[in-house]
């Protein structure tokens, strides 16, 4: 099914928000099938929604191009702001393993943006549909999203909320090609605007690294620690420090080390790989995605299970998009949380 930056769980803390980040722009469930966003991208179906917006099926109503369009309901300066740095990053970041924005816009005093739409499921929903995959599948479809990540964190970009539903697998007819979404929460490095609460916590609890719970600063081992929950889980069929309730959860992440994978069995070198990717202190795991990837891919090399599969993580320059001459300026969006609709 199409699925394009949409967003399941919750997001521990509270949108900022005073009245001088309020204003009185339409909500965007005025917009309705047919509408043409910029002059350009005319609605055709709503893939997705949630509190704060929409995502919509569209197309390019010159080149017929079929793409995915992100727009917020909220009239929050505040949500502008997020979704305008969404597509900010997006946009600066180009590699095959990371979605792509098309154009932006503004619509009846709505800000919205395009982006490629993608056809497939989540590694959440996978996990969840056939159950823990061997060691070896999972590297396969995270070495990608390290190497995605590699060149987000060289664009200046800490994703902030890499977990299973962010790892989007495209259906190619051949097999599912990975690609990390929804940036929403990233950080950039170079920007000095902030658009949460000092000290709030950001994130999804059971991929956030200690450092995100003590309120500190976000960095690329920040993501390495959320890459490595992410394959626990895909390798464990649940999150390493899974308990309860969230307070308990909270505890695991910040006193206990994540327990032994028995089944399926992974051997010695892969899981020390792994609790280093877990490690508490940051300064203790690998200290980039490519470092994370590199070890990751010596280990394949060295099993009989990971070599056939290595080839296909490797990005071919016809993987590689050529810019797309519908992107457009970034101003004036909105940015929200989306839940898929069923």
């Amino acid at each position: 099914m199409p699925v394009a930056l949409t967003d399941c769980d919750p997001v521990v803390g509270v949108r900022a928000s005073n009245s001088a980040m309020e204003d009185t722009s339409p909500a965007a469930d005025t917009i309705g099938a047919a509408a043409l966003l910029g002059g350009r991208w005319r609605l055709d179906a709503p893939i997705g929604s949630g509190g704060m917006g929409e995502v919509w099926r569209c197309h390019h109503e010159v080149l017929g191009r079929v793409a995915a369009v992100k727009l917020v309901r909220s009239g929050l300066t505040a949500d502008r702001g997020r979704l305008l740095q969404e597509a900010r990053v997006l946009a600066s970041i180009r590699h095959p393993a990371v979605v792509e924005v098309l154009d932006c816009g503004e619509h009846e005093g709505i800000g919205f943006y395009v982006m490629e739409l993608l056809e497939g499921r989540t590694l959440g929903t996978k996990i969840r549909a056939r159950g823990p995959l061997m060691p070896s599948e999972a590297v396969e479809l995270l070495l990608p999203i390290l190497d995605g990540l590699d060149a987000a964190h060289g664009a200046g970009v800490i994703h902030r909320d890499v977990k299973p539903e962010n790892v989007f697998l495209v259906a190619t007819g051949v097999g599912e090609r990975p690609k990390l979404i929804d940036f929403g929460i990233a950080r950039v490095r170079a920007s000095s605007t902030r658009w949460t609460v000092a000290g709030e916590l950001v994130g999804t609890p059971d991929y956030m690294a200690p450092e995100q719970l003590h309120g500190g600063e976000a960095d690329a081992r920040t993501d390495v620690w959320a890459v490595g929950a992410t394959l626990y889980e895909a390798i464990a069929g649940k999150a390493p420090f899974e308990a309860d309730d969230l307070s308990a959860t909270l505890q695991r992440i910040l006193a206990e080390p994540p327990t032994r994978i028995v089944e399926p069995p992974v051997d010695d070198a892969f899981w020390d790989l792994l609790s280093r990717a877990l490690a508490k202190s940051a300064a203790d795991r690998f200290p980039s995605a490519s470092s994370f990837a590199t070890h990751l891919r010596a280990w394949a090399r060295s099993t009989e299970a990971g070599v056939a599969g290595l080839a296909r993580t490797q990005p071919s320059l016809a993987d590689v998009p050529v810019r797309d001459p519908l992107r457009g300026s970034l101003d004036a969006l909105l940015r929200g949380k989306l839940t898929p609709k069923s």
